[in-house]
């Protein structure tokens, strides 16, 4: 299980579902369905976004921290497991579990 925190709440992942939980692990008030295998997330306080990674699928998706809407499906990993952001440098690095990579991705914020 993954977790990040931001304003007390945080995004734990677990199974095939993202779950937002406020102070306390017991309290679950959001649960984020759809993902394929979800393993890697990063959060990006700045931009209000959070990032997922899609093991089964071979994606990651860009949500939106506050409306849990979907921004933007990327596609073209192998076996995506792990994700990190390099927001100063407007990058973020996935580790690719089937083919023993990682890739580095930029973006641009729109």
């Amino acid at each position: 299980m993954s977790h990040l925190i931001k304003n007390g709440t945080s995004l734990l992942r677990q199974e095939n579902n993202i779950f937002g939980v406020k102070n306390t692990y017991t309290n679950v008030f959001n649960t984020i369905t759809g993902f394929s295998g979800p393993h890697g997330i990063a959060l990006d306080i700045a931009n209000n976004r959070y990032y997922v990674c899609n093991y089964t699928s071979n994606t990651v998706r860009i949500m939106d921290y506050t409306t849990n809407a979907q921004i933007a499906l990327i596609t073209g990993f192998s076996g995506p497991y792990g994700i990190d952001l390099d927001i100063a440098n407007n990058r973020y690095y996935v580790c690719n579990n089937t083919s023993n990579t990682v890739f580095i991705v930029s973006y641009v914020l729109n």
